[in-house]
């Protein structure tokens, strides 16, 4: 009997051919039972029956998923089968040993490892095969050991979270990818549905469903096939990994997804203004230049396309190196809106330049009585040189860290200038700044921000930190991700959150509210806005 592939199956083999031809990594990446894994094994064999001289080399994180007695599970017995059951007019001869086939008719080979960090390095394979690449713990060494073994490497996964090597290959710019969701499959696809606004939309328009077919209106592609198979799973992160190819739910993601997808529906949007704000020899502000290719990017419009409203303003930073391992990242926020108005990211700024540059935005970003913003950063490392450049400048406003370690806001102020990162401050950092994005305290407009969020993990002993820290295949230096707009973005919180609490904190006290506090600037605001709103709806 033929074995008769489903469309999607056929163009992902004629995908994986031209892979091949050309000599170019891929990436598969599908839900689990889309038979991608045996597509991979059926081309390979194919290739060597009838192509001359061409070597394959397929993998598994242990020997036992490669070859082991009678268990379909792995490699050899799928390339076996694939064998075994065509007609002998068809499948010429072979010789095969354990973890290796050889095909004198064309001189071709399949040899099978297992992925450990010396893999690939005996010789120079027409095409490496990975298969599950997710589930590889020492990820990072075979990716680097494999570089140089072959211009042809094939990564093939169900997703297992965002701190794994496949997430990470998956982000590398020189891979090709392919991506097999459930929705492709003839079968699981029956009765295809969704949501949109809380409305029924039936996809699948020749399907007929009982009439008291009990519909799940969450927003997420589904079908009878997805709902049985939720029906009986054991969590969300079963169906995130094993169904949605959803990386972030997959894994122990930190930020809550539903949160983000909130934020970045109803609140991200492209920046209004994108360009650079120039300097004077004093470093003040001198000129804001459009360009829109520029790394200053703002969610707020310039009066007269020259400067920010003045407002209260609050200015964090995360400081990197400046050699382009890594982003160095500013973030504006509005404390009287709660929301993110303006970005720098820049991956070849010195600490130095960093520093004068957040000086000029500070002063740009004044108040009605021209009190310079806020800055906060954190301290660590680079932060050092950023913080005594920052000082040197004699900027006036910025903020000094607490006696007590846990960075409570009842804790006294120090003399040291800037926030400094520990295990438990950042974890009570992200944690704060987590709360209030799902309590919609904290508006962020910048999606690449908001899609950065969905990289930190929960690690078992207790820290939360960002996937690049946890696996390193990243050759494109800072691409957009190792969590510096996170840190940034939760900094600007970090001093709206204190300066809310504050206010209360004296209410309690006094009794009253001060004309100057968070809280009576924000109504002030509000009622401002209101005023505005009822004169255009008057016609005045």
């Amino acid at each position: 009997m033929p074995f008769i592939t489903y469309p999607y199956q056929d163009e992902g083999i004629l995908w994986l051919m031209k892979q091949i031809e050309k000599g170019e990594d891929g990436l598969w990446k599908k839900s689990r039972d889309m038979g991608i894994t045996f597509n991979t094994l059926q081309a390979i064999a194919y290739r060597c029956q009838f192509r001359e001289n061409e070597s394959y080399v397929v993998m598994s994180g242990k020997e036992a998923m490669v070859e082991k007695s009678d268990s379909p599970n792995t490699l050899f017995w799928k390339l076996d089968f694939i064998l075994e059951k065509q007609p002998v007019w068809l499948r010429g001869r072979w010789k095969r040993v354990k973890l290796h086939y050889s095909f004198p008719e064309t001189g071709s080979t399949i040899d099978g490892e297992s992925t450990t960090e010396d893999v690939g390095r005996s010789g120079r394979p027409t095409m490496i095969f990975f298969d599950e690449f997710a589930m590889i713990q020492n990820s990072q060494s075979v990716f680097a050991a494999t570089t140089s073994a072959t211009y042809c490497r094939i990564f093939v996964s169900t997703p297992r979270g965002t701190a794994t090597g496949f997430y990470a290959a998956e982000h590398v710019k020189g891979i090709n990818k392919r991506y097999s969701g459930w929705w492709l499959h003839p079968e699981k696809k029956k009765g295809l549905y969704k949501s949109e606004n809380g409305q029924l939309v039936i996809e699948d328009k020749a399907h007929k469903f009982p009439d008291d077919y009990p519909f799940i209106l969450d927003g997420k592609l589904r079908s009878p096939a997805y709902d049985k198979a939720e029906a009986r799973s054991l969590s969300k992160a079963e169906m995130a990994q094993e169904w949605d190819m959803n990386d972030g739910g997959a894994g122990y993601q930190f930020f809550d997804t539903a949160v983000l997808e909130n934020q970045k529906t109803q609140f991200g949007l492209p920046p209004i203004t994108v360009g650079e704000l120039t300097k004077d020899k004093d470093f003040r502000p001198d000129e804001f230049k459009h360009n829109e290719r520029g790394l200053l990017k703002l969610w707020c419009n310039l009066i007269e396309g020259k400067r920010p409203p003045k407002s209260e303003y609050v200015i964090g930073v995360d400081v990197a190196a400046g050699t382009g391992a890594s982003n160095s990242c500013i973030s504006i926020a509005n404390t009287l809106t709660a929301e993110k108005i303006g970005e720098y990211v820049n991956s070849r700024i010195t600490a130095t330049e960093l520093a004068e540059l957040a000086f000029a935005l500070g002063l740009w970003f004044s108040n009605e009585h021209n009190q310079e913003a806020h800055i906060i950063w954190e301290s660590n490392g680079h932060g050092r040189t950023f913080g005594s450049r920052l000082l040197d400048l004699n900027y006036g406003n910025i903020y000094y860290r607490k006696y007590d370690d846990s960075e409570t806001i009842d804790a006294r102020m120090s003399k040291y200038p800037g926030w400094h990162s520990t295990k438990d401050s950042k974890n009570i950092l992200l944690g704060e700044y987590n709360r209030a994005l799902k309590m919609e305290e904290y508006v962020n407009r910048s999606i690449p921000a908001i899609e950065e969020c969905g990289e930190y993990i929960a690690q078992a002993d207790g820290s939360i930190v960002h996937t690049g820290s946890v696996n390193s295949i990243d050759p494109t230096g800072a691409k957009d991700a190792h969590g510096d707009r996170v840190i940034a973005d939760a900094l600007t919180w970090w001093i709206m959150r204190e300066q809310r609490t504050f206010a209360t904190k004296r209410e309690r006290e006094e009794n009253k509210i001060p004309a100057s506090c968070f809280y009576n600037r924000r109504k002030e605001y509000e009622e401002a806005e209101n005023e505005e709103k009822a004169w255009v709806r008057s016609g005045i």
